[in-house]
């Protein structure tokens, strides 16, 4: 949902949806990609608190690795 391909419309709210929920779940890849959406404000408010909270999370899996 986040580019649109593969016959998907792109949707940044669904996007956000599904990143969150594979984040929660303890995902790194979700937690580092839904990290530079609040970052970006890329469909959500803008926001680097939130962007560090889900990139801390992200490379605490990676270094637990």
């Amino acid at each position: 949902y986040e580019r649109g391909k593969r016959g998907l419309t792109q949707s940044d709210i669904r996007a956000i949806a599904f990143y969150t929920l594979a984040a929660e779940q303890g995902l790194a890849e979700a937690q580092y990609n839904l990290g530079a959406i609040y970052a970006n404000g890329e469909g959500i408010e803008q926001s680097n608190s939130k962007a560090r909270e889900w990139w801390t999370k992200s490379a605490a899996q990676y270094l637990s690795w």
